[in-house]
């Protein structure tokens, strides 16, 4: 049987809302023991927040209490798959936009 993105993927993705702060989402990173979560406004998909962004944020000084995730978040969802798809496009559309968002079925329906 051929490896799908479902076979790859860790689920149940991990989302912050926009509006979440920058520690409480370090926090949930942490904790879950991950290095970026998916960004969402209400249902929907709106980038990711990734280790490296927090890093940027500590660099400039930035309040992690008082910012909120959406003001760091910089990634564009410029593609997506669903979970039961072969991964190669996927891996194909990332080495060529690493900072794009590859939310594979994000939410479980």
């Amino acid at each position: 049987m051929p490896t799908v993105v479902r076979d790859l993927m860790s689920a149940p993705a991990v989302t912050c809302e926009a509006g979440t702060s920058l520690a409480e989402a370090a926090h949930v990173m942490r904790d879950a023991g991950i290095g970026s979560v998916i960004v969402t406004e209400r249902t929907k998909v709106a980038g990711i927040l990734t280790e490296r962004d927090l890093l940027r944020a500590a660099a400039a000084a930035t309040a992690a209490s008082a910012e909120t995730v959406e003001k760091l978040d910089n990634a564009e969802v410029r593609w997506s798959t669903d979970a039961g798809r072969r991964p190669w496009p996927a891996v194909s559309f990332m080495s060529r936009h690493p900072r794009s968002v590859e939310a594979a079925s994000v939410f479980s329906k």
